[in-house]
């Protein structure tokens, strides 16, 4: 729309090329790099950037999760079951492994994803 109408903000012009640049863009250049921050005593974030030592890794290495546990893959839309129940876990892992570790209580098992814990399902309370 903006485009069709040239009611882009002046600001949002790229002044060497004299071309539309994106106004998230330009946003997140002035909180990062112009900016000042009270909470880190008048510097940009910019300044307090520190890369990760840390490797980034483009896919995950294989998990393995503890005996016992029962491993259901997520289906789409966070879908998935247990001994004939069904129920949803979450969207985002969707594609994913979870481990539904047992519990004390008869029926009720801690979800987990890798190490963490995501969600406790009773299963008491899922219909058939």
């Amino acid at each position: 729309h903006e485009r069709e109408h040239n009611a882009r903000p002046r600001d949002a012009m790229d002044k060497e090329t004299c071309v539309p640049r994106s106004r998230g863009r330009s946003l997140v250049v002035l909180y990062n790099a112009e900016r000042p921050h009270e909470a880190i005593d008048g510097a940009v974030p910019l300044d307090r950037y520190r890369s990760s030592p840390r490797d980034f890794r483009e896919t995950q290495q294989p998990f393995d999760y503890a005996p016992g546990d029962h491993i259901r893959k997520i289906q789409q839309k966070g879908a998935t079951s247990l001994f004939g129940r069904h129920f949803k876990i979450c969207n985002a892992f969707a594609g994913r492994a979870v481990a539904f570790r047992a519990t004390d209580k008869d029926g009720v098992f801690n979800v987990f994803f890798r190490h963490q814990k995501i969600q406790t399902i009773d299963l008491n309370l899922v219909e058939r």
